[in-house]
């Protein structure tokens, strides 16, 4: 039976710092000592400080997350690093300063902080899944002149039909009538503002986000391209018109004529901005929305109130 490890261990320790030779000690203790110093000094460095190795690791590895980041927002944008930092950055500032005029003034920090994070959530996710669900052309300056000028148009149109819609309903429904009513003593630049903060947080939300990441999930779930963007259309437009309900519901009682009313002309308004952010992109449905809302939020009060 051999000598266990354990022995042999402390028999090699007992030779090299024997107790009887003193001087054989003193050069032990002047190995281990040093060797202990150094150990220490690894982890923390000299005199406290951090090892320069391990900021030099920290450094390194958010270097390589940073990268791999860029990489995957040129993957799902399809656009070089400074195009996907410009879309994604733009965007986010936009949301963040409209997110700033919604809120009540003075808006509380604590807010306007979780509402940019959940903005550069939806922003992210958004751009990831709409990049996969679709591509976007590249269009020349006059091009984007031309898409504007277009989105522009349509919004006015769409604008005039939702409030020649309103006119007509308010005969049978005095709801319309209430929900205007506090509205003719605003001043003028009151709609300029609605209209330039509900196109940014609501584009953002349910064009870019929710559409985005629906159509994203059928296209993956579906063989079919054409039935994954209407069902991501349609769940839009029904998100979009939910969301309206309860600003009505709060200044008058529900009924039926009401919620249809509600959900039939937003949804028709998340149909036309869908449909052009789909086929131009998030800025031309951000440009027409914000002259829907520009014709609505200005006229309504003075013809309905």
């Amino acid at each position: 039976m051999g000598t266990p490890g354990w022995w042999r261990r402390a028999r090699r320790a007992n030779r090299g710092c024997s107790p009887a030779r003193d001087s054989r000690r003193a050069r032990c203790g002047a190995r281990i000592v040093p060797a202990a110093l150094s150990v220490s000094r690894s982890a923390t460095g000299r005199r406290g400080r951090p090892d320069k190795r391990r900021v030099r690791r920290f450094f390194g590895l958010a270097s390589f997350i940073a990268q791999r980041m860029k990489q995957q927002m040129q993957i799902l944008l399809h656009r070089s690093e400074r195009e996907a930092v410009f879309l994604v950055g733009t965007t986010w500032l936009a949301f963040v300063a409209a997110l700033c005029m919604a809120l009540p003034q003075p808006p509380q920090l604590l807010y306007v902080l979780c509402g940019a994070v959940v903005g550069a959530v939806m922003t992210l996710a958004g751009f990831a899944a709409a990049s996969r669900a679709r591509s976007v052309p590249r269009h020349s300056p006059r091009q984007r002149v031309a898409l504007a000028v277009l989105a522009a148009v349509a919004g006015v149109a769409l604008g005039v039909t939702l409030l020649t819609a309103l006119v007509f309903l308010s005969r049978h429904e005095s709801a319309l009538h209430a929900r205007f009513a506090g509205r003719l003593s605003e001043p003028l630049w009151r709609p300029w503002a609605l209209g330039f903060e509900s196109a940014i947080l609501e584009e953002v939300t349910f064009r870019l986000s929710a559409m985005s990441i629906v159509a994203w999930l059928m296209a993956r779930m579906l063989d079919n391209p054409r039935r994954a963007f209407n069902i991501a259309l349609a769940a839009s437009a029904l998100l979009f018109g939910l969301a309206h309900l309860p600003a009505w519901l709060a200044v008058t009682h529900a009924s039926a004529a009401l919620v249809a009313g509600v959900l039939l002309l937003n949804g028709l308004g998340g149909i036309v901005f869908g449909l052009a952010f789909w086929r131009a992109g998030l800025p031309y449905a951000m440009v027409c929305h914000f002259f829907a809302d520009l014709v609505v939020q200005g006229f309504a009060p003075r013809l309905l109130a």
